[in-house]
C-alpha cells in the first residue's frame, strides 16, 4: 500500500468513527500526525475531493439522519453536533441542504 493510500485509509477510518462533531481539517491532520496542508494535498490525490469536503459530507449525512429518524429537538441535534447554538446549526445545514434543519425535518425527502 503506498503512503497516499494508508493516509486516506486512516483519515476515512477517523472521519468515519466520528460522530460529526469534528468538522475542521485541523482536527483531522493533529488526529493523524500531519500538517492540515499536506493532509490535504494527499487527500485530494488520492480521491480527487478535499478532505473538507468529505468532512461536510460525513457530517451532513449524519444531520440529516438525525433529522428524519430522532425525536429530538433542533437544539439537542445541536448540541450533539458541537454546534455553539442552533443558529450555527441552521446556516451549516442552510449551506449545504439549501433549507433549514426544521424544513428539511419536515420535507419528503430522505
Amino acid at each position: 500500500m503506498k503512503q497516499a493510500d494508508y493516509i486516506f485509509k486512516r483519515f476515512m477510518e477517523k472521519l468515519s468513527m466520528d460522530n460529526g462533531s469534528h468538522r475542521s481539517v485541523q482536527y483531522y491532520a493533529n488526529e493523524l500526525f500531519y500538517t492540515p496542508k499536506y493532509l490535504s494535498k494527499v487527500i485530494k490525490q488520492v480521491c480527487g475531493r478535499g478532505p473538507l469536503d468529505l468532512i461536510n459530507e460525513h457530517t451532513i449525512e449524519l444531520i440529516k439522519y438525525q433529522l428524519k429518524h430522532s425525536e429530538k429537538s433542533i437544539k439537542e441535534i445541536a448540541e450533539e453536533f458541537n454546534f455553539s447554538n442552533i443558529s450555527f446549526l441552521g446556516k451549516y445545514v442552510k449551506a449545504h441542504l439549501g433549507m433549514s434543519p426544521s424544513n428539511y425535518r419536515n420535507s419528503e425527502e430522505n
